[in-house]
Order: C-alpha cells, then structure tokens, then sequence
C-alpha cells in the first residue's frame, strides 16, 4: 500500500488572508479601490426602499453581489440562510435581533433570477433600477448584472456602513466560507477560542490511527427517518472501538458549501460527460461527501465500512447540512475546535479551515491509505483502497 502522491494546496481569491479577519482601519489611509476593507458602503445602498435598513440595528450586513445565473448561487443562498439568517453558526448568546442581515444583489429582473429569495434569504427588495446599480457600481467597483457563472463579490459591513471584510471569488466554497463565518464572529464580538497551534504531523501509511472520541449514531439517519423518527440515537464511542471495520475519514472544509454543476444538452449521455467535467474541474464540499457517499462496495463481501464526515461546525449546522444533501450512507461528525483535524494534518492554522485529507483506517485501526489533497477524481482510487483494506 502506498501513500497518494501530495498535491499542491490552492489557496481561493480572498482579498484578505484568513490569518487577518479584520483589517485595522488607519486615519488618512487612502483605500485602494471602491468598497475595500475600511471604506464606508451603507447597507441601504443595496435596496430597492433605502428605509428598509432603518430597524437593522447593531446587526451586520451581508451583501452578495452575484450573477443571476450560476452553478453556485442556490448553495450560496443556502450557505448564508443556515449560518447567519437563521443563526446556526452563531454561538447560543448571539440574540435574533442580532444576526447578519443578508441582501442578495444580482441586478435582474425578478423573474430572471435564478435564485431564491422569498426562500433563502433577502432582508430587503434588493436594488433592481439602473440608477441604484449605478449607485453600486460607483460604491464597490462591481457592475451589475454580473456575466452569468462568474464569480460572486461578498461584502461584510457593520453597523456603521464600514466595510470589515470582502472577497471578490466567492462561489460557495468552504475555503471562503469559513473566513467569512469568523469575520462575522469577529464584528458580533465573539471571541476566537482556537488556538493558533499547527496541525501535527499526520500519520503515514501502516501508523496506528490516532484515536479519538465521537456521537456515533446506532442507526443511519436515513434509516431513523424510514422508521419515523426525527434524528437517530447517538452513543459515545471512539474510533478504537471500531476495531475489525473499515473506517474511512474524509475532511472538509465547511458545510453548506458546494460548487454543483449545472447539465445542459439533451442527450442523457452528453449531460453525464459534461456533469463528469464540471466535477473533475470543479470542488466543493457537496461533491466530496456525495461522493463518499455513493462509494459503495459489495459491503456482504467486504463487511461493515464506516464513512465519517469530518469539519468544525455546530449539531444544528451539520443536522441541516445532512438534510440537505440527503445522504444515506454518511456519519457527520463535529469536530468544533479541530481537534481530530490537527491530529491528521488536515487542520490549516493559518487559513482557518480543514485541507481536504482522506484517510482509509482498515480493520487492524492502522492507516491503509491516504489522500492529501482530495479531487473528485480520485474516488476510484479510494474505493479501491477500501476494497483493498476490507479484504487484508
């Protein structure tokens, strides 16, 4: 067994590093361009009634300024309504009253947004008229409409129209979504409790797996939902009681994240090329884990494979997340300060989230395969490897 050969890490187009959620924001400093961190952008700008903002509050203001059509929009719409609308990202001290705001600004018509925004997400009418456009336009340097599936900018402003965050590559990826999920705690007041430490180094091929604790449901949540019950029972259990299964961790980045391929063409065989080229172009937590999910070998051959999703979030956040992609063959774990993470050199300190790392940990519990940087493409390779460890 040998280890997959590393991949280079790709860091996404964020204006600001992770590293520095907020930049200082210094008296005299002339801003480099319309709408960067430290300029003053009010929220009403967005909105079709400016008075629409006047009972926001303390409350921060999410803007996304995207295209009306885009393989990314839904998710994104999804991503902001779970973690900030709703607040499910946001620790229990944070009131209703004080969570984002969101605005979603595509600059077309109502009936040519692709989106939802009854569903997911406008705090306001969001700014349609070509005076208002012009109006963003001069503010932040982004002309609307946006050329369908380009990229999104995402705009952070406070309470007093300063902008504290921006990142003009957002496509609903985890590697943008969790900087901007601490920026957001960061403006709230939350204090960031994770330590700076480094990821330790990860086991290699042959290792014991490095143990760890988790809330391991008795039966699979799709399994709970068949028998009518709303969440399936949970013990705690830790992967060294797995012993004699095959155990598969896959790390990613965040939850409701995801870069789904739109299909076009008539042809059933032209739509699952193109589906299979968006996604070898493309990644996304979405397609990570419905591929972990769909990796099914001939378990009466093999025995009991257990597959764990594994990135820092909240029960609730993760719970809505599994309902979402509705998986059937999944464990979602939360490993809310990294901890299983830094174990397995998946934790990247400096940008904030997990790398996406798979470990495949046979029935011995040693390490039988890993993948350092996971694509879509390399789920033959990982299914072969489960085959491989179940059948050792």
């Amino acid at each position: 067994m040998i280890r997959a050969a590393s991949k280079p890490f790709r860091a996404p187009r964020v204006l600001l590093p992770a590293s520095l959620l907020l930049l200082a924001i210094l008296p005299g400093v002339a801003s480099a361009a319309p709408g960067a961190v430290g300029e003053r952008v009010p929220a009403s700008l967005f909105c079709e009634d400016p008075s629409q903002t006047e009972d926001w509050g303390d409350a921060p203001r999410l803007i996304a300024l995207m295209p009306a059509h885009s393989e990314y929009g839904s998710m994104l719409r999804l991503a902001f309504g779970a973690y900030f609308r709703r607040g499910h990202a946001l620790p229990q001290s944070i009131p209703h009253e004080g969570f984002p705001r969101t605005i979603f600004v595509t600059g077309a018509a109502a009936a040519e947004d692709d989106g939802f925004p009854m569903l997911m997400g406008d705090h306001c009418a969001p700014a349609r008229s070509p005076e208002a456009l012009a109006r963003i336009a001069e503010a932040t340097g982004v002309s609307l409409p946006k050329a369908d599936r380009t990229d999104a900018t995402v705009l952070l402003i406070d309470k007093d129209g300063i902008v504290r965050w921006r990142d003009d590559g957002f496509r609903a990826q985890g590697e943008h979504l969790k900087p901007l999920e601490a920026a957001v705690k960061s403006v709230l007041g939350v204090a960031d409790t994770l330590a700076a430490a480094p990821a330790e180094d990860p086991p290699e091929v042959g290792d014991v797996a490095p143990d760890f604790a988790i809330d391991m449901p008795q039966i699979s949540p799709w399994a709970a939902a068949r028998a009518g019950r709303s969440h399936a029972p949970v013990e705690d259990t830790r992967l060294s009681a797995l012993r004699g299964k095959v155990v598969v961790l896959s790390f990613y980045p965040a939850a409701f994240s995801g870069t789904l391929p739109l299909i076009e063409g008539d042809a059933e065989e032209i739509a699952l090329a193109a589906r299979d080229r968006e996604r070898r172009r493309m990644m996304s937590c979405a397609i990570q884990l419905d591929e972990l999910d769909l990796l099914a070998p001939d378990y009466a051959l093999l025995g009991d494979v257990v597959k764990l999703a594994i990135t820092a979030s909240t029960p609730e956040l993760l719970d809505a997340w599994r309902r979402t992609l509705r998986t059937k063959d999944l464990h979602y774990v939360n490993d809310a300060d990294y901890g299983i993470a830094r174990r397995y050199g998946s934790y990247d300190a400096k940008a904030g989230y997990n790398q996406r790392k798979v470990f495949v940990i046979d029935g011995a519990g040693r390490v039988a395969y890993v993948d350092d940087d996971y694509e879509p493409g390399d789920a033959g390779a990982l299914a072969a490897a489960v085959v491989k460890a179940a059948k050792e």
